[in-house]
């Protein structure tokens, strides 16, 4: 029994409670009222009952509904409209009643407004699982667009839109949601040689953390690190990127010269002459046969490499036609590289 007052429960002194009938077990109550009787306003269904001794006849919890008219609905616009009530937990076929999105009425039924809300991101690799965000148990039959699944959630590994259509008593309703991926990581990075100091610049892509190793036992979680050797040689340069979703490793071999050291080549038997030069010397490497020669820049970039099969007998000589500047010979020698800086004027 609704009053245009606002209350849900009006009974002024005139009022025969054997007669007394809830309609719809509509109980709204927009001005926080719930029940009047006899010149006097109540807040809550239990305050009312129990100053108005209407024990048999005031309201029962969990009733019984009894009408001329089927009392299910499927007015969307009932969805939220109401206010939930502690006493009455239950709509008429049992269901829960949401107090934070209470129904006009005494049915609740499914909420087809948008039934696959949120936004899902998942690694390229992985599955996800998909559901409906309302009471699986309202519908009637299930459609899940591409992968065919007739089932209330799913597992799916695919990449983009996905379609749900549902039957229910009310109807036939179709809603959608998107998935989009989170790429896996890409290692990469170059390098910018000062003598010791070596400036690394990472270019990884897709990557929230890295994890370097600089091939002398030193290590670093900086992006762009700058990091210092002790010693003249040949490293190799480890980065690892990684994200959420995994790890990308990549590795590169640089050259490294110490300041101050002129002829650091003597200690790895291997001998340029004469050093500086125009681009025209002689390599001497000590009692070993040679398999590879190779020459770089201060840069690191190959300008000059020759395979000697038949592991040639040094001295060999090597002319090379490249702007005035620091160079450096590496000699492969069986397993072993012997390294030499050279100076072209």
């Amino acid at each position: 029994m609704v009053n245009n007052l606002g209350y849900a429960i009006y009974i002024d002194g005139s009022f025969n409670p054997n007669s007394f009938i809830s309609k719809h077990n509509n109980f709204f109550v927009p001005y926080g009222l719930t029940g009047y009787y006899l010149n006097t306003s109540y807040p809550t269904l239990s305050a009312w009952k129990a100053n108005t001794g209407k024990d048999q006849n005031s309201i029962g919890i969990d009733p019984l509904y009894k009408g001329s008219f089927d009392l299910h609905t499927c007015a969307i616009e009932l969805i939220g409209s109401g206010k939930y009530l502690a006493d009455i937990s239950e709509d008429i076929d049992g269901q829960p009643r949401d107090q934070n999105k209470p129904y006009i009425g005494a049915d609740v039924f499914m909420d087809v407004t948008d039934f696959l809300q949120g936004t899902y991101t998942k690694c390229t690799q992985d599955s996800i699982m998909l559901a409906i965000n309302t009471n699986p148990n309202e519908a009637l039959t299930y459609l899940w667009i591409p992968e065919g699944e007739t089932t209330p959630s799913i597992f799916s590994s695919h990449i983009g839109w996905h379609y749900l259509t549902i039957t229910t008593a009310c109807g036939l309703f179709i809603d959608s949601v998107e998935v989009t991926s989170l790429p896996l990581p890409l290692a990469d990075f170059n390098i910018a040689p000062n003598f010791e100091k070596v400036q690394f610049y990472n270019f990884s892509t897709n990557s929230t953390y890295w994890q370097w190793d600089f091939g002398d036992g030193g290590y670093s979680t900086v992006f762009h690190p700058l990091y210092t050797y002790s010693n003249s040689g040949i490293y190799n340069v480890t980065l690892v990127a990684c994200n959420n979703c995994g790890c990308d490793t990549i590795q590169k071999q640089i050259t490294v010269v110490v300041s101050g050291v002129n002829e650091f080549g003597k200690e790895n038997k291997i001998e340029v002459s004469p050093n500086p030069n125009n681009g025209l010397f002689t390599l001497h490497v000590a009692k070993e046969p040679i398999d590879r020669i190779e020459i770089i820049d201060i840069q690191g970039n190959l300008i000059y490499k020759k395979d000697y099969l038949y592991k040639s007998i040094i001295p060999l000589n090597i002319k090379l036609e490249v702007a005035s500047g620091i160079y450096f010979v590496k000699a492969y020698t069986n397993g072993t590289i012997y390294l030499e800086k050279v100076v072209i004027q």
